[in-house]
């Protein structure tokens, strides 16, 4: 059972996943390959530095190229001759909100409206911009996500599709219970993903970081994989000295949760860890984590070896991210773990791997309030137990290998509202037949950002 229901949390984390890797954020990251537009704009603002529109071509081009400083001082000059262009002054405010300099942002904003000249649709956003810096000057933020949607899957249930299966510890070939062989079912589902960060002394990057999930799942047919999902941790993000990076924080947390299987209690954990991140060379961002999380099973008549799996967990896991343009970022990762249950052959060690692409394209034939987000990726994880299960073979230890391709869409409906498509291909094969299943989904739903 815990193997199957690994697939019902895992797909859980590709739908955070998806929906994390596409929370707009307002600075994109440089693309090195428009540095010979700036070149060439700032060639044409030196043989007419007078000409307003060749500056303003150039602060635009840096701006887009990364060089935020560098359209700031462009636009700038063009205030000193001229202190009435509204559209320069709103230009200003958004180069200045992207570093952060908020009160400077908001200055610009305000006398850009108030100069009048600003267009009407400029005057609208510039009113949002205000609203977003005096939420973002409070010492509490609010971010996340909220999801609801549905899932069809080939086999529901996580089941081997064969109707006999070896099972040595029971003898020769063994017929599979009918009511539990590979169901096709669908599902409706809800994820809620909420961030509170709050900042004791502004400015100085330190702030009290809680953040919370909740998943929700209930089935058509197969009952018996209801799930339900809650988890919270809190701890310090501490920024740490920059040095030879962009930017570095640390956070130590504590954590605790639960989940619900077919409507029952399943288990409760509680533990903590130790995250650091940080950004380097204007293109990459790291993160390295360790956690540890102490299990209690709940065993019941449905689950009567639950119990057996109950232990502490250990995990180390990194990602990189490379920003290879402002539309395309590749990911990389690499989790080991090591579980030591209750029962010695319940224990185990894993190591998982993962590779995505994701991709940022122009809304195709208009379609959408903005530009699509496409992404694909692929994990491979191995599961290698320590012992001999005595309910299928005491003599040999099961080993789990299992691949999953994932390829996913998110489709701007408004500013906030996003349609997501996400189709996934998951294959496991065990050294144990009956834990060998295949099993594919697509899921559609509605998500909200904020």
């Amino acid at each position: 059972m815990a193997c199957r229901y690994r697939s019902t949390l895992a797909a859980a984390a590709v739908l955070a996943g998806v929906l994390g890797a596409w929370t707009p954020t307002c600075a994109q990251p440089a693309d090195p390959r428009m540095a010979a537009d700036v070149d060439a704009a700032f060639a044409r603002m030196l043989a007419d530095p007078g000409n307003p529109e060749l500056t303003f071509a150039y602060a635009t081009a840096a701006a887009r190229a990364g060089n935020l400083e560098g359209a700031i001082a462009s636009l700038e000059r063009m205030l000193l001759a001229d202190s009435g262009l509204a559209r320069v002054r709103f230009e200003l405010g958004i180069l200045y909100y992207r570093i952060e300099s908020y009160e400077a942002a908001r200055g610009y904003f305000r006398t850009a409206r108030e100069g009048g000249g600003l267009p009407a649709d400029l005057d609208a956003r510039a009113v949002e911009f205000l609203a977003e810096i005096d939420r973002r000057q409070s010492p509490h933020r609010f971010s996340g996500s909220v999801t609801i949607g549905a899932r069809y899957q080939s086999n529901a249930n996580s089941n081997n599709n064969s109707a006999f299966v070896r099972i040595p510890a029971i003898g020769g070939l063994n017929v599979t219970d009918s009511g539990s062989n590979r169901k096709r079912d669908w599902n409706a589902l809800a994820a809620v993903s909420l961030l509170h960060n709050y900042e004791w002394e502004q400015g100085s990057g330190d702030s009290l970081e809680t953040a919370l999930t909740l998943y929700g799942v209930r089935q058509a047919s197969v009952k018996t994989v209801n799930t339900t999902l809650a988890e919270i941790s809190t701890g310090p993000r501490l920024a740490l000295p920059a040095g030879p990076f962009d930017s570095a924080s640390m956070r130590p947390y504590l954590l605790a949760g639960f989940v619900t299987l077919d409507d029952n209690r399943y288990y409760h954990t509680g533990g903590g860890g130790l995250q650091l991140q940080t950004a380097f060379a204007r293109a990459f961002e790291w993160t390295l984590g360790y956690e540890t999380r102490n299990t209690n099973f709940r065993t019941d008549s449905t689950r009567s070896t639950a119990r057996d799996e109950q232990g502490q967990g250990h995990a180390v896991s990194t990602s990189l991210t490379w920003n290879v343009t402002a539309d395309d970022s590749v990911t990389a990762g690499l989790a080991l773990g090591r579980t030591f249950a209750r029962s010695g052959y319940k224990s185990s060690a894993q190591v998982e791997t993962s590779f995505s692409y994701a991709r940022r394209i122009e809304a195709p034939f208009g379609l959408g309030a903005g530009p699509w987000a496409l992404g694909t990726g692929v994990a491979r994880e191995i599961v290698s137990y320590v012992g001999g299960d005595p309910n299928v073979d005491r003599r040999s230890r099961r080993n789990d290998r299992e691949w999953r391709f994932t390829v996913s869409a998110s489709v701007p409906v408004t500013t906030d509202l996003s349609f997501v498509l996400i189709g996934q291909h998951q294959t496991v094969r065990s050294s144990y037949e009956v834990n060998t299943y295949r099993n594919e989904s697509l899921t559609a739903g509605l998500a909200w950002g904020f």
